[in-house]
């Protein structure tokens, strides 16, 4: 059995455009040789790959399995080849994390300084994505480490738990919300709203629970982040929805109070995600201890706000 990476290269174009033609062009090689590499490798493995129409062609179930396991391929292989070029420029590795947006901008900056100053020929990569995405991302070895918000399916991950957050209505102290003890995400989508960028992962999972309730925002404005809507809410252009310690940090500057989700979801219980831990690198298994070490401690306050006395109807527990 023998075929390489371009033979798998070719198998997922194939497989992706339904055509040999097209994807032999998209690889710059002569239809004939790939008709000829795909022979071989259905030779190789003694099963066929694809039914062959004139209208192209479609995976076999044999192929369907074979396409599975060839993106594994190319993408573990790419990221060999990333990896092996870090140590060009002096370093021993790269650690590839994906996470929610809460995650990425106010949890991990600590983590990440002392986990850095500790290794210092290792570099730490991170993207902000939201949590189905992240899984898929650390089951296909895109991502090293995943941080994400809720509860999921996670088949053949290791969950590790890390820091809760809480989603609360801000909104200027004068408005007429401020009197209650809390809100639902429901009753808040009657009212005038500012958004965030379209990008941001709490402003995808807001339109995904808006969605399911059969509503859509009443969006005064979209800005680029909870503290660029904060000072939109101040003058009562309307209600943003950020985490209790995004609210905890603006209300320091601004004269606003937080308002608790009533909703069930909008406890958020932070995780770690990881494929395997055995199978990471030593330096990317010390993130994770150092994670896990901080999550138990961690709260809004100590992700870096402070004492919440203009938003002291919000609870004290955190998502």
């Amino acid at each position: 059995m023998r075929f390489d990476l371009f033979d798998l290269q070719l198998f997922v174009a194939i497989a992706e455009a339904g055509n040999l033609t097209q994807a032999s062009n998209k690889l710059h090689i002569v239809p004939s040789a790939s008709s000829a590499r795909i022979k071989q490798l259905e030779d190789s493995f003694g099963v066929r790959l694809f039914h062959r129409a004139s209208t192209g062609l479609s995976l076999t179930p044999a192929g369907q399995a074979m396409l599975f396991h060839a993106r594994r391929i190319l993408l573990r292989a790419n990221r060999m080849r990333d990896e092996l070029s870090e140590f060009s420029r002096g370093l021993q590795g790269v650690v590839r994390i994906f996470s929610i947006s809460i995650g990425a901008t106010v949890y991990l900056p600590k983590a990440l300084s002392s986990f850095l100053t500790k290794h210092a020929q290792v570099s730490v990569e991170i993207e902000e994505h939201i949590s189905d995405d992240i899984i898929r991302a650390v089951r296909e070895y895109r991502a090293d480490i995943g941080i994400i918000g809720g509860k999921f399916a996670v088949d053949e991950l290791q969950i590790f738990p890390y820091a809760n957050e809480r989603l609360v209505v801000l909104a200027s102290v004068d408005h007429p919300i401020c009197a209650r003890p809390d809100i639902s995400f429901e009753e808040a989508l009657d009212l005038d709203f500012i958004g965030l960028n379209p990008h941001n992962t709490l402003n995808l999972f807001l339109i995904r629970q808006a969605n399911q309730v059969g509503k859509t925002f009443r969006t005064r404005a979209l800005v680029r982040g909870p503290y660029e809507a904060s000072a939109m809410v101040v003058g009562n252009a309307g209600i943003t929805i950020v985490e209790e310690s995004v609210a905890r940090q603006c209300a320091l500057t601004m004269p606003l109070r937080a308002i608790p989700l009533s909703d069930p979801w909008a406890l958020r219980e932070m995780q770690i995600c990881v494929r395997n831990l055995g199978e990471l690198p030593p330096f990317a298994r010390d993130l994770v201890a150092m994670l896990r070490a901080d999550g138990t401690s961690l709260t809004p306050a100590s992700a870096g706000a402070a004492a919440p006395s203009p938003i002291s109807n919000a609870p004290s527990g955190i998502d």
